[in-house]
């Protein structure tokens, strides 16, 4: 089961190898791919947040509220600043890496309704995976979709889009257990990958995992907060 939620608000460096793991208004837009359903039925909006490429939540945690913006694009038609997609999919041990094939599925219907149904162009689409055998499976997910220019999606890891931003990023976060066990998605790595993923968005971004697995970690608060702070808007 995965649901949507949206949300409207308002460096260059060196990719890193990934570390080692040890009440909403109702809208009637729902999509459909490989069978799954994507249900849009919680979807909100608010105002409340300032349009900028710098999001306030990467601004509250992690610069103490010093970051200052420059540019302030224009919202994309019906696409909220954050869109929540909840999805219990399940986690694979790839070779110590992760896979999650139901959520990348969820991603890939996220693109679709982005380029079919909302008109963003391709190439202002990013995809960052958290783990690298997630993006080499969403590479293929989104590879098969039948939409013009879907080449020129961008998928790559969270550290893969620093130095360069799109006007959507869609994050998987991959993670999906009953142990709620994140890896290194709750360290100090976690959150600094968090948050170049989050500041790569100048317009919109799809937040895709297991919420329950995130929120519920024993090791970090940061998804907790950063699931809260959306709903607050």
């Amino acid at each position: 089961m995965c649901t949507a939620v949206s949300r409207t608000s308002t460096s260059s460096g060196q990719q890193l190898a990934e570390p080692s793991d040890t009440p909403a208004q109702r809208t009637e837009a729902t999509a459909t791919l490989g069978g799954l359903a994507f249900d849009q039925t919680t979807a909100r909006t608010c105002n409340s947040l300032r349009i900028s490429t710098k999001p306030e939540f990467p601004n509250q945690r992690f610069y103490n509220r010093t970051l200052t913006t420059g540019c302030n694009p224009d919202p994309i038609p019906n696409v909220g600043r954050f869109t929540i997609v909840e999805c219990d999919g399940h986690e694979e041990n790839i070779h110590g890496s992760r896979r999650n094939q139901r959520e990348a599925d969820k991603v890939g219907m996220c693109v679709n309704l982005l380029i079919g149904e909302y008109g963003v162009s391709p190439s202002e689409i990013g995809v960052a995976a958290a783990y690298s055998e997630q993006k080499k499976h969403l590479q293929h997910v989104i590879s098969q979709l039948s939409l013009d220019g879907v080449h020129e999606v961008k998928v790559d890891s969270f550290d893969g889009f620093q130095g360069s931003e799109r006007d959507v990023m869609v994050l998987s976060f991959t993670r999906s257990n009953e142990d709620n066990n994140i890896g290194f998605l709750a360290g100090s790595n976690g959150a600094r990958r968090l948050n170049v993923a989050l500041t790569r968005a100048k317009r919109a971004c799809y937040l895709v995992g297991d919420w329950n697995t995130l929120r519920q970690s024993p090791e970090t608060d940061l998804y907790d907060d950063l699931y809260e702070y959306v709903n607050s808007l």
